[in-house]
């Protein structure tokens, strides 16, 4: 996902473009994938979008913010599919923290993205110890003695 945003952001930068009507691709995460590995995926989207936007017109650095706090929610939202653990749930908080941080107004429309709110709903479930009361999440086993 990086790398191929990396790709488009460099490629932008040379030659012009268009949006299409369709999908010229799918993605998948695969087991080891960057994307199964948040916290390599929030570094390598660090250096990314501070390389992009360095290079990028002035007329563009209000989209910073925009784009980071988008991101840092979507970050929010994959670790609430992880598997149910404490780390997990403090993982996306800090996630999301960092998305209000970044962009406060983005608060106001929280409602129109449900699923960073599903996320943040497992996420705090997970804190509490109650991982076996959220839909769709395997039930938490108990400490082994």
């Amino acid at each position: 996902m990086i790398e191929d945003w990396d790709l488009y952001v460099r490629l932008a930068a040379r030659y012009p473009f268009a949006c299409g009507g369709r999908y010229a691709s799918t993605t998948g995460d695969r087991r080891g994938s960057l994307t199964s590995r948040l916290l390599t995926m929030e570094a390598t989207y660090r250096r990314v979008v501070e390389r992009a936007f360095a290079a990028a017109p002035e007329a563009l650095a209000d989209l910073r913010a925009s784009n980071v706090a988008l991101f840092y929610e979507y970050l929010t939202t994959k670790t609430s599919q992880g598997a149910p653990s404490r780390q997990n749930g403090l993982m996306a908080m800090r996630f999301f923290a960092t998305a209000v941080r970044t962009k406060p107004t983005n608060l106001c429309s929280l409602w129109r993205r449900p699923w960073v709110v599903k996320g943040l709903a497992v996420a705090l479930t997970w804190l509490v110890g109650e991982a076996s009361t959220v839909p769709g999440t395997a039930p938490s086993t108990p400490p082994s003695r």
